[in-house]
């Protein structure tokens, strides 16, 4: 894929259009951080961690080791775990030809 194809510059525009609605752009300068700068990512933080996130299914700032657990397990109930491995490292294994 060429750096700048139309493809690309589709697919960030998609990804990014949710944080263009929702963080309004501010002049920064580039030469060092500035102060507005700072506050606007201290509101963007706030707010991401404010918002219910689909995959834990709660608030970032509600997470705590109580049930971290709890939306640890639910995040990754799909996800099957393998049983116990046949072979180990150093083993010989027969190796079909077909």
């Amino acid at each position: 894929m060429k750096t700048h194809s139309k493809e690309k510059i589709q697919l960030v525009n998609e990804l990014h259009k949710a944080a263009r609605k929702i963080y309004s752009r501010h002049r920064t300068i580039i030469k060092g951080l500035d102060d507005l700068w700072q506050m606007d990512l201290a509101d963007i933080t706030k707010n991401y961690n404010g918002t219910v996130h689909s995959t834990i299914g709660c608030k970032p700032q509600h997470v705590n080791k109580s049930n971290e657990a709890d939306i640890l397990k639910s995040s990754y109930s799909h996800i099957k775990m393998t049983g116990k491995r046949k072979f180990k490292i150093g083993h010989i294994v027969p190796i079909s030809k077909t």
